[in-house]
């Protein structure tokens, strides 16, 4: 699972972290310095240790959040918050058309097509397949985002293309965080705005505005 292997990765550098002092980008832990290693190295006795005290504060965090779930929650929550919050109100998790066109109702400025990266039901709808009919149920209405395994540029387009008005990344920017700080959270968003603009160049599109379901067939 490629979560779990970038944590295991993560912890060994944390373990090896004197002995990395000065190496790569101004003492900073590079893909270089990375790759360096023998898998010995990678799966000493250390390494998994510090994997699995990550694992178990996991699964501490995870049993915190099911006991403080409040199965009250509705949809007078959501506009008892809207009416002591005068600023931008986004809600994140929606999956389905009916609960968009409550939450517009409910006078949320945006939603965000989300299924927390199906970690809590991995049942769950895809959220590019359903993203075309929210989106054309509240996408005049509200901001509709999209969240869900956007790694490049393409597949930016692509959720435009079904109706996003703009993405959220997670992955990607952590990719780039775990390989080079703040400058690698840089390159990573460089690099899929740079596809992004290639791909609008091949579809023949000028504006992210005026991308269409055409573009994707």
């Amino acid at each position: 699972h490629t979560e779990a292997v970038l944590r295991l990765l993560l912890a060994r550098v944390r373990v090896a972290a004197p002995r990395l002092a000065g190496v790569g980008n101004g003492g900073q832990v590079t893909v270089k310095d990375m790759a360096a290693y023998r898998a010995e190295d990678f799966f000493s006795s250390a390494s998994i240790k510090s994997y699995t005290e990550l694992r178990k504060a996991s699964e501490k965090a995870g049993a915190w959040s099911n006991q403080n779930f409040d199965r009250s929650l509705n949809w007078r929550d959501v506009e008892w918050v809207r009416s002591l919050w005068p600023g931008k109100l986004v809600l994140k998790g929606v999956l389905d058309v009916e609960d968009a066109k409550t939450a517009a109702s409910a006078g949320v400025d945006g939603i965000v097509v989300s299924n927390h990266g199906g970690r809590q039901l991995d049942g769950a709808h895809s959220t590019i397949r359903v993203l075309p009919d929210i989106a054309s149920a509240v996408g005049d209405r509200i901001e509709v985002l999209f969240d869900g395994g956007i790694r490049s540029g393409h597949d930016v387009l692509k959720a435009l293309a079904r109706g996003a008005h703009g993405c959220l990344i997670g992955r990607a920017y952590l990719y780039g965080l775990a390989a080079n700080g703040e400058a690698g959270v840089r390159q990573a968003l460089d690099i899929i705005r740079a596809e992004l603009e290639v791909a609008l160049t091949l579809t023949g599109t000028r504006d992210v505005r005026a991308v269409t379901r055409e573009v994707i067939g």
